[in-house]
């Protein structure tokens, strides 16, 4: 879930780069990327410490 939440955040940043979007799309992509880092984290926090994957 790490890997793939941090792919999305990665995904939606790709549209951040296309010329010519509202400000309202990039500040939503933008917003979704952030969110997908942010679950990136709590997974890995939720991981265990001794090396094991959930």
């Amino acid at each position: 879930m790490v890997r793939a939440s941090r792919e999305v955040a990665a995904a939606w940043r790709v549209f951040t780069r296309l010329d010519g979007l509202p400000w309202w799309v990039l500040a939503a992509v933008t917003t979704a990327a952030q969110a997908f880092d942010a679950q990136a984290r709590e997974w890995e926090r939720r991981l265990p410490k001794d090396g094991d994957q959930l």
